[in-house]
């Protein structure tokens, strides 16, 4: 059933109201609030009439009413009214990406960091480790007697963190000439042609540095298959005590669920696919979040490639007006970027990862 729009004015405003002060909003409040050209018993009707529609819960005889998540739902998709930042506000997201960045999950990392410190929720983001992505370069450093570090920098990041292990005899000029070697066959292909076309691209000259190429098409594919598991990242978990919501400890306990799967959280991440700014709201959108919480986020591009995304995880009672304000100035001022540093074709240690 379509709503009037008078039934979505008082819907919005029940919604607006609850957001800011969390207590049970009555017709006399829609009154005197918002419209005082209506009667109390006209919005009385129409507030029991949404009640009946399953937007709105009347938790006690005497209270008013409680915006239930199909209001939350319609609220953020229809209803809700644009807010701006202050202009020192969008200075500062300018700020935190002016120099660029160096790799998609710092990109991440950032953007997620930066939500959570204007919004004062928890920021959640998903770092994209996409099959297609093309190799730049590839960068092998001996640690030690039988271990060299991998580096893989792609065009918008840098697989790093990876050891293989080698003979015990393996000098120096061998690790040198096996990276300029797979460096040649290697840089300006796809992970995916890597991956599933390995024995194609070992040639006979690579032959004898047939054990590191294995060992890098390992990587390669634990990199793209742990997507969903390994790429969640979390900034401002404490955030969650600022919300009065956070004081029931049932609530708590599926907050701290819901970020311990990660899996499960990389999935809906992944869902939003081409979407502006995603919503999910209670478990009717996201089977993994109860009717307690909403997940907003962006997917954010640069030269029109996903890096990844970031947003907000909070109670279903958030500052939506605020998050989708955040969301959109930052995902605008990535759009307005160049391409990601690449390290200048360089492969870097994990002391320099460490040092950004």
């Amino acid at each position: 059933m379509a709503l009037s729009e008078r039934k979505k004015k008082i819907l919005q405003v029940v919604v607006d109201d609850y957001i800011a002060d969390g207590q049970p909003i009555s017709s006399k409040t829609i009154q005197e609030r918002h419209l005082k050209d209506l009667s109390t018993a006209t919005i009385r009707s129409e507030l029991a009439q949404l009640e009946e529609l399953g937007y709105l819960d009347h938790p006690h005889t005497s209270a008013g009413r409680v915006p239930l998540p199909k209001a939350y739902r319609l609220y953020a998709q229809e209803l809700m009214q644009s807010t701006e930042l202050t202009e020192q506000e969008i200075d500062y997201v300018h700020q935190k990406f002016s120099k660029g960045f160096p790799e998609s999950e710092y990109l991440v990392r950032s953007a997620a960091k930066l939500i959570s410190e204007m919004t004062d929720y928890t920021a959640v983001g998903f770092v994209e480790h996409n099959e297609q992505d093309t190799v730049r370069n590839v960068k092998l450093v001996k640690l030690s007697a039988n271990t060299v570090l991998l580096v893989v920098v792609t065009d918008v990041n840098v697989i790093k963190d990876s050891f293989i292990t080698t003979a015990d005899d393996v000098e120096e000029e061998y690790i040198t000439a096996a990276e300029q070697v797979l460096v040649a066959e290697l840089v300006g292909k796809r992970l995916v042609d890597i991956t599933e076309e390995s024995t194609q691209i070992l040639s006979s000259h690579m032959q004898q540095y047939k054990m590191l190429f294995d060992e890098i098409v390992a990587v390669l594919k634990e990199y793209v298959r742990s997507r969903d598991e390994q790429s969640v990242v979390f900034e401002g978990n404490n955030n969650i005590f600022k919300h009065e919501e956070f004081q029931d400890i049932e609530t708590t306990r599926h907050f701290l669920e819901v970020i311990d799967t990660p899996g499960e959280l990389g999935e809906m991440l992944r869902e939003s696919g081409d979407i502006e700014i995603s919503v999910k709201i209670g478990r009717e959108d996201a089977e993994a979040l109860s009717d307690s919480f909403a997940l907003v986020t962006a997917n954010y591009r640069v030269n029109g490639k996903s890096l990844g995304s970031a947003g907000v995880l909070g109670p279903i009672r958030m500052d939506y007006r605020r998050v989708f304000r955040v969301l959109s100035t930052i995902s605008q001022t990535l759009s307005e970027m160049s391409n990601p540093k690449e390290c200048e074709h360089h492969g870097r240690t994990e002391s320099d990862a460490d040092d950004e």
